[in-house]
């Protein structure tokens, strides 16, 4: 039996240009100046340390639970009129349970971002077996820990698993935890997932599933 682990961010969701205008916003708030730039060396290990690392380096770490509020804050008020869904993602997460298989859900993501995000791109919750969120482990990816912790919950072999990512850092955390890899070129190069690591990309969820079907 075979089980599949997707990721959410650059997966099935695009909400990097909402989150990440949400950190600079409430960074900017505090007087921290910070854009897209600085943000993508944290792309899929946790949308906090798109605060924490330029505050840290501005010298206001005692500011940072604040401005991590206002980033949220601001994300719950654009995630339901701003956020994109990848093609063929809903529909292939909804295609899979229907024909039995076991899913689970990882996400870097704080559970309250992960939540809102799935009710506003339409997907149901109970698609998935298991729902892990960055506030359900204490290392993120690229720690290979929450795959691990996943196949734990589901009660899978590392080898049974497939993960569905596409950020760099979940495809190392994803081999870090002997399992199968399939990369989506939403966000990186074929020929960067390729060299973290992944087995195979994919353009899109369709093909996943027109393989899988």
């Amino acid at each position: 039996m075979q089980y599949y682990i997707f990721d959410m961010d650059g997966v099935l969701i695009h909400s990097e240009p909402i989150i990440m205008k949400a950190a600079e916003d409430a960074l900017a708030l505090y007087g921290i100046k910070a854009g897209r730039e600085d943000f993508l060396p944290y792309i899929g290990a946790g949308e906090e340390k798109f605060i924490s690392g330029p505050a840290a380096a501005a010298g206001k770490e005692a500011e940072i639970p604040a401005i991590m509020a206002e980033m949220y804050r601001r994300y719950r008020e654009n995630v339901y009129t701003g956020l994109a869904v990848f093609p063929g993602a809903a529909g292939t997460v909804r295609e899979l349970q229907k024909q039995g298989k076991t899913l689970a859900l990882v996400s870097s993501s704080e559970r309250e971002k992960l939540m809102v995000s799935l009710d506003a791109a339409g997907i149901d919750e109970t698609c998935f077996t298991v729902i892990l969120s960055g506030s359900d482990v204490a290392r993120k990816k690229p720690d290979p820990e929450p795959y691990r912790k996943a196949a734990e919950m589901l009660g899978a072999a590392a080898e049974d698993c497939v993960v569905i990512e596409d950020a760099l850092s979940g495809v190392r955390a994803a081999k870090g935890a002997g399992m199968a890899c399939v990369a989506v070129t939403n966000s990186f190069s074929k020929e960067a997932l390729l060299a973290a690591g992944a087995d195979r990309c994919i353009g899109n969820l369709d093909e996943l599933l027109q393989e899988l079907l």
